[in-house]
């Protein structure tokens, strides 16, 4: 079970994005997609999807050709959330959950009082229930963000892709948001895929990491193996030191000397 990716390749135009990319992905893990700017992480995280057609190669999740699913057969076992998701006016918060049950009813169906269950759930469970009537472009950023992981929690997938949730949010929500990740992952073991640009915070919550490299795939494993500081300088071109503390994940220092 879990996910595969099989000698994935992606050209646009005739320039190569992704270059024969493959790796296996156990269950029930956080995992962050690193590497620097233009090195493939959300072409990668959309050809895994089929939402951009490899050339060639193909990704699986529990041994199921993600390319030979139909759209809600999809929906159905992975929830993603793109970077830039589109709000129509004036939605509310209740609205907006309410399209993570879509694919759960039939086409003509109305939600079921099973399926506003899990959208009263959802909503409560980010901390929302007093804005569930608001409309979500009135919302703050990270109140927005726990409004959109609501509308992933109540489609009631196994697998949760995420593109650069929390590139608009400061510190404080980054790590707000990346906390309820975790607690979503152990809460109802879900496996989550997340492009991330932080990397102390993919140092400290993620259980494995996939680092690209120029559409290459440099690195991929645990944490504590893959985060290291040739790695930061291979693929970064910077001078960082991991430090250790007791009891905790790793902390990174930063010196900013670069090639």
């Amino acid at each position: 079970m879990g996910i595969s990716v099989s000698n994935l390749n992606f050209f646009y135009d005739k320039k190569q994005i992704l270059h024969n990319i493959s790796f296996e992905l156990e269950e029930g893990q956080l995992i962050a997609l690193i590497g620097p700017n233009g090195s493939g992480k959300s072409t990668l995280l959309r050809t895994m999807l089929n939402l951009e057609k490899p050339n060639t190669g193909f990704a699986s999740v529990n041994q199921h050709k993600i390319s030979s699913l139909s759209h809600k057969e999809r929906a159905k076992i992975i929830a993603f959330l793109s970077q830039s998701p589109q709000l129509q006016n004036h939605m509310t918060v209740e609205d907006l959950v309410k399209l993570g049950r879509q694919n759960h009813k039939s086409l003509f169906g109305s939600l079921k009082a099973k399926d506003l269950d899990y959208v009263h759930h959802a909503i409560n469970w980010v901390g929302l229930e007093e804005q569930a009537q608001e409309s979500v472009l009135s919302l703050s950023g990270g109140q927005r963000q726990r409004a959109f992981l609501a509308m992933v929690l109540a489609q009631d997938t196994e697998y949760i892709f995420l593109d650069e949730p929390t590139s608009y949010l400061d510190i404080h929500h980054q790590i707000e948001f990346i906390e309820l990740l975790k607690k979503l992952q152990n809460d109802f073991h879900k496996t989550i895929v997340i492009v991330l640009h932080d990397l102390s915070l993919v140092s400290k919550y993620a259980d494995h990491i996939i680092t690209l490299k120029e559409g290459h795939l440099y690195a991929t494993g645990k944490t504590n193996h893959v985060f290291t500081e040739t790695m930061l300088w291979d693929v970064f071109g910077v001078c960082a030191t991991i430090c250790p503390i007791k009891n905790s994940s790793q902390i990174l220092s930063y010196d900013f000397r670069r090639r």
